[in-house]
């Protein structure tokens, strides 16, 4: 008997990294899991087989979250497929988190804003409804970063991203 048996989490991002270990884990704590990434691939397949293994219900939820679009659609397959959320974990990225100051254009500075702030804002605010609407006294989870607070030559666009993340979760 685990610590989440019967949760419902969904996990943005969770095809490596911190979110498969999360993943992991709170499989390995009872919970049933689906999976979010921007690729479906060998890596998306096996972690779905370990989850499975855990003995507990794996899903994958393909799409790219830092667009209001896919992440209605993400919800919606998660929904309908789980039939409610317990648990939210915005913890996707994308590769290329360092950048230099003046190399940082628009193109990289909306990509970073919109996956680590915009994404991880409407994520929130479409799982706040889902729990609500279904009477669960749910959590959200927001995956920061110590750039948030640490100033470090060339994570100037993640660290910014990062502390409004950490702004923004203060007020839901």
């Amino acid at each position: 008997m685990g610590l989440l048996d019967g949760k419902k989490v969904l996990i943005t991002g969770a095809r490596k990294g911190i979110g498969r270990g999360i993943a992991i884990t709170l499989a390995n704590e009872g919970a049933d899991v689906g999976v979010n990434d921007i690729l479906d691939d060998n890596f998306t397949k096996r972690l779905l087989e370990i989850i499975t293994n855990s003995g507990v219900r794996a899903t994958f939820h393909q799409g790219d979250v830092s667009r209001i679009e896919d992440i209605n659609l993400v919800f919606d397959s998660f929904i309908e497929q789980h039939h409610q959320i317990d648990i939210l974990v915005n913890n996707a990225i994308f590769p290329d988190q360092q950048r230099p100051f003046f190399e940082t254009d628009e193109v990289y500075w909306d990509r970073m804003m919109n996956l680590s702030l915009k994404g991880y804002f409407f994520a929130s605010q479409r799982a706040a409804k889902e729990m609500i609407s279904a009477g669960v006294e749910g959590r959200i989870i927001c995956l920061s970063s110590v750039h948030s607070y640490v100033a470090m030559p060339n994570w100037t666009a993640y660290g910014t991203a990062k502390m409004a993340l950490r702004r923004m979760v203060k007020g839901i």
